[in-house]
Protein backbone atom coordinates (compact mmCIF):
# COMPACT_ATOMS: atom_id res chain seq x y z
CA UNK A 1 0.00 0.00 0.00
CA UNK A 2 2.97 2.60 0.96
CA UNK A 3 4.18 2.00 -2.70
CA UNK A 4 1.32 2.44 -4.75
CA UNK A 5 -0.68 4.93 -3.63
CA UNK A 6 2.55 7.97 -3.93
CA UNK A 7 2.78 6.20 -7.76
CA UNK A 8 -0.65 6.44 -7.70
CA UNK A 9 -1.27 9.85 -6.46
CA UNK A 10 1.15 11.18 -8.51
CA UNK A 11 -0.89 10.57 -11.83
CA UNK A 12 -3.46 11.65 -10.59
CA UNK A 13 -1.94 14.97 -10.08
CA UNK A 14 -0.61 15.34 -13.42
CA UNK A 15 -3.61 14.02 -15.09
CA UNK A 16 -1.82 11.44 -17.58
CA UNK A 17 -3.97 9.90 -19.99
CA UNK A 18 -6.15 10.85 -23.16
CA UNK A 19 -9.31 10.57 -22.22
CA UNK A 20 -11.98 10.34 -18.42
CA UNK A 21 -11.75 6.94 -17.77
CA UNK A 22 -7.55 7.25 -18.21
CA UNK A 23 -6.65 7.80 -14.01
CA UNK A 24 -9.26 4.58 -13.21
CA UNK A 25 -7.29 2.71 -15.16
CA UNK A 26 -4.16 3.69 -13.95
CA UNK A 27 -5.43 3.20 -10.85
CA UNK A 28 -5.86 -0.90 -11.42
CA UNK A 29 -1.96 -1.00 -12.82
CA UNK A 30 0.45 -2.93 -10.31
CA UNK A 31 3.74 -2.60 -10.11
CA UNK A 32 5.97 -5.41 -11.36
CA UNK A 33 8.48 -5.71 -8.92
CA UNK A 34 9.67 -7.66 -5.42
CA UNK A 35 7.54 -6.18 -2.50
CA UNK A 36 11.21 -5.50 -1.08
CA UNK A 37 9.77 -6.71 2.19
CA UNK A 38 13.05 -7.12 3.78
CA UNK A 39 15.94 -4.95 5.09
CA UNK A 40 18.13 -3.64 1.97
CA UNK A 41 17.90 -4.84 -1.71
CA UNK A 42 20.24 -7.84 -2.50
CA UNK A 43 19.86 -11.10 -1.53
CA UNK A 44 17.68 -11.47 1.79
CA UNK A 45 19.83 -14.56 2.51
CA UNK A 46 23.37 -13.00 2.62
CA UNK A 47 22.26 -9.18 3.77
CA UNK A 48 25.58 -6.98 3.84
CA UNK A 49 28.42 -9.53 2.42
CA UNK A 50 28.06 -11.03 -0.84
CA UNK A 51 26.36 -13.97 -2.08
CA UNK A 52 29.13 -15.27 -4.29
CA UNK A 53 30.05 -19.14 -5.61
CA UNK A 54 30.01 -21.38 -2.46
CA UNK A 55 28.89 -18.79 0.17
CA UNK A 56 27.21 -20.21 3.27
CA UNK A 57 23.57 -19.80 3.25
CA UNK A 58 22.12 -19.19 6.16
CA UNK A 59 18.83 -20.56 7.47
CA UNK A 60 15.59 -19.08 6.12
CA UNK A 61 14.61 -17.68 10.20
CA UNK A 62 17.83 -15.49 9.59
CA UNK A 63 17.75 -14.06 6.49
CA UNK A 64 15.42 -10.72 7.51
CA UNK A 65 12.59 -11.93 5.54
CA UNK A 66 9.46 -11.61 7.19
CA UNK A 67 7.29 -14.17 9.24
CA UNK A 68 3.91 -12.98 6.98
CA UNK A 69 2.98 -13.21 4.11
CA UNK A 70 3.46 -10.34 1.87
CA UNK A 71 1.68 -9.46 -1.42
CA UNK A 72 1.97 -6.35 -3.69
CA UNK A 73 -1.42 -4.64 -5.22
CA UNK A 74 -2.18 -1.60 -6.97
CA UNK A 75 -3.69 1.36 -5.89
CA UNK A 76 -7.48 0.62 -6.71
CA UNK A 77 -7.45 -3.00 -4.53
CA UNK A 78 -5.59 -0.57 -1.83
CA UNK A 79 -8.18 1.64 -1.86
CA UNK A 80 -10.93 -1.44 -1.71
CA UNK A 81 -9.28 -2.39 1.32
CA UNK A 82 -8.73 0.54 3.10
CA UNK A 83 -12.25 1.82 2.76
CA UNK A 84 -13.36 -1.77 4.59
CA UNK A 85 -11.39 -0.62 8.02
CA UNK A 86 -12.74 0.42 10.66
CA UNK A 87 -11.68 2.15 14.50
CA UNK A 88 -10.03 5.58 14.37
CA UNK A 89 -8.38 7.80 12.26
CA UNK A 90 -5.08 7.15 10.84
CA UNK A 91 -2.14 9.98 11.97
CA UNK A 92 -1.82 12.50 9.32
CA UNK A 93 1.67 11.06 7.71
CA UNK A 94 -0.39 7.74 6.87
CA UNK A 95 -3.17 9.18 4.72
CA UNK A 96 -2.96 8.48 1.09
CA UNK A 97 -2.62 11.81 -1.32
CA UNK A 98 -5.59 10.36 -3.06
CA UNK A 99 -8.76 12.38 -2.57
CA UNK A 100 -11.48 10.13 -2.20
CA UNK A 101 -9.76 7.35 0.11
CA UNK A 102 -10.29 7.34 3.89
CA UNK A 103 -7.41 6.35 6.32
CA UNK A 104 -8.88 4.30 9.54
CA UNK A 105 -6.11 2.21 11.25
CA UNK A 106 -8.32 -0.60 12.28
CA UNK A 107 -7.54 -3.24 12.74
CA UNK A 108 -11.24 -4.84 12.09
CA UNK A 109 -13.07 -4.59 8.54
CA UNK A 110 -16.80 -3.48 8.64
CA UNK A 111 -19.58 -6.00 9.07
CA UNK A 112 -17.17 -8.49 10.20
CA UNK A 113 -15.26 -8.65 6.85
CA UNK A 114 -12.53 -11.01 6.45
CA UNK A 115 -9.81 -10.93 3.82
CA UNK A 116 -8.42 -14.36 2.47
CA UNK A 117 -4.78 -14.13 0.42
CA UNK A 118 -3.24 -16.38 -1.38
CA UNK A 119 0.48 -16.00 -2.40
CA UNK A 120 1.79 -18.63 -4.50
CA UNK A 121 6.19 -17.57 -4.17
CA UNK A 122 7.87 -20.18 -4.01
CA UNK A 123 11.75 -20.25 -2.20
CA UNK A 124 14.60 -21.74 -4.31
CA UNK A 125 17.96 -20.77 -5.16
CA UNK A 126 18.66 -19.64 -8.52
CA UNK A 127 22.08 -18.83 -9.73
CA UNK A 128 22.44 -15.17 -11.00
CA UNK A 129 24.39 -13.96 -13.75
CA UNK A 130 26.21 -10.68 -14.18
CA UNK A 131 28.30 -10.16 -17.50
CA UNK A 132 31.28 -7.88 -17.87
CA UNK A 133 32.95 -6.45 -20.57
CA UNK A 134 35.81 -3.91 -20.21
CA UNK A 135 37.65 -1.42 -22.20
CA UNK A 136 41.42 -0.68 -20.75
CA UNK A 137 42.25 3.09 -19.91
CA UNK A 138 45.11 4.55 -21.41
CA UNK A 139 46.58 7.16 -18.40
CA UNK A 140 44.71 5.74 -15.72
CA UNK A 141 43.84 2.49 -16.21
CA UNK A 142 42.79 1.93 -12.57
CA UNK A 143 40.29 4.49 -12.66
CA UNK A 144 36.64 3.38 -13.87
CA UNK A 145 34.45 4.63 -15.65
CA UNK A 146 31.25 1.94 -15.47
CA UNK A 147 28.24 1.64 -17.33
CA UNK A 148 25.42 -0.49 -16.10
CA UNK A 149 21.93 -1.81 -17.30
CA UNK A 150 19.65 -4.51 -15.71
CA UNK A 151 18.41 -7.62 -18.07
CA UNK A 152 16.59 -9.31 -15.84
CA UNK A 153 12.73 -8.59 -15.89
CA UNK A 154 9.23 -9.60 -14.72
CA UNK A 155 7.51 -8.31 -17.74
CA UNK A 156 8.83 -7.76 -21.05
CA UNK A 157 10.90 -4.56 -19.82
CA UNK A 158 9.73 -1.78 -22.59
CA UNK A 159 10.91 1.05 -20.46
CA UNK A 160 13.33 -0.70 -18.21
CA UNK A 161 15.45 -3.53 -19.22
CA UNK A 162 14.67 -4.38 -23.02
CA UNK A 163 15.90 -0.44 -23.82
CA UNK A 164 18.39 -0.09 -20.91
CA UNK A 165 20.10 -3.72 -22.50
CA UNK A 166 19.60 -2.10 -25.96
CA UNK A 167 21.68 1.18 -25.12
CA UNK A 168 24.39 -1.07 -23.50
CA UNK A 169 24.91 -2.77 -26.15
CA UNK A 170 24.59 0.22 -28.62
CA UNK A 171 27.57 1.95 -26.91
CA UNK A 172 29.79 -1.45 -26.28
CA UNK A 173 29.63 -1.76 -29.98
CA UNK A 174 30.40 2.06 -30.74
CA UNK A 175 33.34 2.39 -28.34
CA UNK A 176 34.77 -1.26 -29.96
CA UNK A 177 34.51 0.83 -33.37
CA UNK A 178 36.23 3.71 -32.19
CA UNK A 179 39.02 1.72 -30.26
CA UNK A 180 39.32 0.06 -34.08
CA UNK A 181 39.79 3.77 -35.15
CA UNK A 182 42.11 4.46 -32.73
CA UNK A 183 40.94 5.63 -29.58
CA UNK A 184 42.19 5.51 -26.37
CA UNK A 185 39.89 6.39 -23.08
CA UNK A 186 41.95 7.85 -20.73
CA UNK A 187 40.34 6.24 -18.14
CA UNK A 188 38.96 2.12 -18.23
CA UNK A 189 35.52 1.86 -19.31
CA UNK A 190 33.49 -0.94 -17.58
CA UNK A 191 30.08 -2.11 -19.16
CA UNK A 192 27.65 -4.23 -17.29
CA UNK A 193 24.39 -5.93 -17.37
CA UNK A 194 23.31 -6.79 -14.29
CA UNK A 195 21.17 -9.85 -13.71
CA UNK A 196 17.59 -9.73 -11.29
CA UNK A 197 17.36 -6.02 -11.36
CA UNK A 198 13.47 -6.53 -10.79
CA UNK A 199 13.96 -8.78 -8.20
CA UNK A 200 15.29 -5.98 -5.32
CA UNK A 201 18.43 -5.37 -7.65
CA UNK A 202 20.53 -8.41 -6.89
CA UNK A 203 22.72 -8.93 -9.03
CA UNK A 204 24.13 -5.33 -8.82
CA UNK A 205 23.95 -5.46 -4.89
CA UNK A 206 25.73 -8.32 -4.29
CA UNK A 207 28.88 -7.25 -6.87
CA UNK A 208 28.68 -4.09 -5.22
CA UNK A 209 29.22 -5.75 -1.29
CA UNK A 210 31.70 -7.95 -2.77
CA UNK A 211 34.13 -5.20 -4.11
CA UNK A 212 33.31 -1.98 -2.26
CA UNK A 213 36.77 -1.33 -0.63
CA UNK A 214 37.91 -1.58 -4.55
CA UNK A 215 35.19 0.70 -5.90
CA UNK A 216 35.13 3.35 -3.20
CA UNK A 217 39.37 3.82 -4.41
CA UNK A 218 38.76 3.02 -8.35
CA UNK A 219 35.47 3.88 -9.35
CA UNK A 220 34.96 7.53 -11.23
CA UNK A 221 31.12 7.46 -11.98
CA UNK A 222 28.78 5.11 -12.98
CA UNK A 223 25.60 5.89 -15.42
CA UNK A 224 22.77 4.01 -14.80
CA UNK A 225 20.92 3.31 -18.21
CA UNK A 226 17.98 2.18 -16.74
CA UNK A 227 14.88 4.01 -18.36
CA UNK A 228 16.75 5.43 -20.37
CA UNK A 229 13.94 6.19 -22.62
CA UNK A 230 11.57 8.31 -20.04
CA UNK A 231 15.03 10.65 -19.62
CA UNK A 232 16.11 9.34 -16.24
Amino acid sequence: VSEEFPVAAGLWRTGLGAGPSQPVRLLSLRRRGTAQVHLGSGDPFAPGFPSFNHSLVPPLQSSGLPLIPALPVSAAVAAKLLSQLTGPSCPPLWRPRLPYVRCLVGPDLSSGRRVRMSVTDQLMPVQLNNVFSSLEGRLEPDQYIILGAHRHSLGPGAVKSAVATAVLLALARTFSAMVKNGFSPRRSLLFVSWDAGDFGNVGATEWLEGYLSMLHLKAVAYFSLDQAVMGE
